[in-house]
């Protein structure tokens, strides 16, 4: 992918550009957040787990459909999980920050750093 941390339009985005998207944006929110935790939170009687989704996962951007679908998925996976783990003791929050100034901006989604 070209350009900063966004991922590439529709229009433009390969195949290889879908799946890394969703491996970074989606895959290790169901790894990490999710998969590897909520049975120790079973286990234990309560837990509570706060996946980082983006302003993306609320409101659709334009040219953004790759980004859009994987941060929309955590929103979904995170909002779903609260109530299938309510009555376990397991709560589940999202946080949806817009734009916030980081070195990740200098990067494509490969993790590449990008000529400015």
């Amino acid at each position: 992918m070209q350009g900063g941390s966004e991922a590439p339009s529709f229009e433009n985005a390969t195949l290889e550009d879908w799946k890394t998207i969703i491996d970074v944006n989606l895959w290790s929110v169901i790894y990490g957040g999710v998969y590897a935790a909520v049975p120790i939170m079973l286990k234990q009687g309560s837990g509570h787990i706060v996946n980082t989704g983006s302003i993306a996962g609320i409101v659709p951007l334009p040219f953004q459909a790759l980004y859009s679908l994987t941060k929309y998925g955590v929103t979904g996976l995170t909002e779903s999980l609260k109530y299938e783990f309510a009555e376990k003791g397991i709560h589940f929050s999202v946080i949806c920050p817009a734009n916030i100034a980081t070195p990740i901006f200098n990067k494509a989604i490969d993790g590449k750093a990008t000529v400015n």
